[in-house]
């Protein structure tokens, strides 16, 4: 029978091969890093949203802000620019504040489901009100 020369290795699927090993890596380290986290300010009415379930992490998701004028008034922001919201299970429970929301603003597709969500982390302050810590996505 006749055997054919060994063909030499394909230098994309090598480098396939090595983009993937590479992910892996970097996935793992990322997921090793300790838990970097933005304080939100939660929004009046929120408490009741942030009192639901018994796990204190939870998942969010990113949205602009309804009702930036009255928003901005009882946050003491002086900013024109629209906040980003974070949302739990549909309903706004803070916004963070103008310079990070300007940071993350122009990658929200305007609306709730634009795939950018991340996680939180609920806290009580020394007045048994709840806090709202959530770790940065990855951009």
């Amino acid at each position: 029978m006749y055997e054919s020369p060994p063909r030499p290795p394909n230098p994309f699927a090598l480098m396939v091969k090595h983009f993937g090993f590479s992910l892996r890596v970097l996935s793992y380290v990322i997921s090793q890093r300790p838990w970097k986290q933005l304080e939100v300010t939660v929004t009046p009415g929120a408490q009741r949203y942030l009192d639901i379930g018994d796990a204190d992490t939870f998942r969010v998701e990113f949205s602009l802000a309804d009702r930036q004028d009255s928003l901005n008034q009882q946050l003491g922001e002086h900013s024109t620019d629209q906040l980003v919201a974070i949302l739990r299970d549909g309903h706004q429970v803070g916004v963070l504040d103008a310079e990070t929301s300007a940071a993350y603003r122009p990658m929200l597709g305007g609306g709730p489901g634009n795939g950018m969500s991340t996680a939180a982390k609920r806290k009580r302050d020394e007045h048994g009100q709840w806090r709202l810590l959530i770790s940065r996505p990855l951009l």
